[in-house]
């Protein structure tokens, strides 16, 4: 009798059981393609990081380069000032004709929008580096509330339009009045 019970308890717990005996090999085949999977994943974010660090080094590359450009053209704009000034005091003086002037005014101007140009690229260099590290903002977001997006301006937090710095001075920009003190 001990015998049947052993059997019918086999028996009631065996359809519980369920052990894959006859599956054939899917079970080592949908492991190997999960490995296949994961070694792909795997490959294709190595691939992404070595494009990042590639993005963030010529990014760096870029911006040392165009910092470097500036810093030269701001030296040449200060040496064409001072050679601009040396010929109006030599015309002046009856030393050399207006030609000269002319020259040096020439000059000057050529090397102020070399420099305008240079610090152009720096700004996108620098706009790039930021990308490239992952940065970025949304115009939207940036847009006071209220105001509808102006291109080319650009509001602060408070709404009031933000002149850039030009990057020609070599001075620091003069402080604006407070609001309500200017003449108009």
């Amino acid at each position: 009798m001990r015998c049947l019970i052993w059997q019918s308890s086999v028996a009631a717990i065996a359809p519980s059981i369920s052990v894959p005996i006859f599956e054939g090999g899917r079970l080592r085949a949908n492991l190997k393609a999960s490995k296949a999977r994961y070694e792909q994943a795997v490959a294709a974010y190595v691939n992404q990081v070595l494009i990042a660090y590639g993005d963030v080094e010529d990014a760096l590359t870029d911006l040392h380069a165009f910092s470097d450009e500036v810093e030269s053209l701001r030296g040449a704009v200060n040496a064409s000032r001072d050679y601009l000034r040396l010929a109006q005091v030599e015309f002046k003086d009856g030393l050399v004709d207006y030609l000269i002037v002319v020259d040096a005014e020439r000059t000057l101007l050529t090397n102020q929008l070399s420099l305008a140009q240079a610090v152009n690229l720096q700004m996108g260099a620098s706009i790039g580096l930021i990308k490239a590290l992952g940065g970025g903002w949304d115009r939207a977001e940036d847009t006071p509330p209220g105001r509808a997006e102006t291109p080319g301006r650009d509001f602060g937090a408070h709404g009031k339009l933000l002149r850039p710095a030009d990057p020609l001075a070599t001075s620091p920009p003069a402080r604006a009045a407070p609001a309500g003190e200017g003449s108009g």
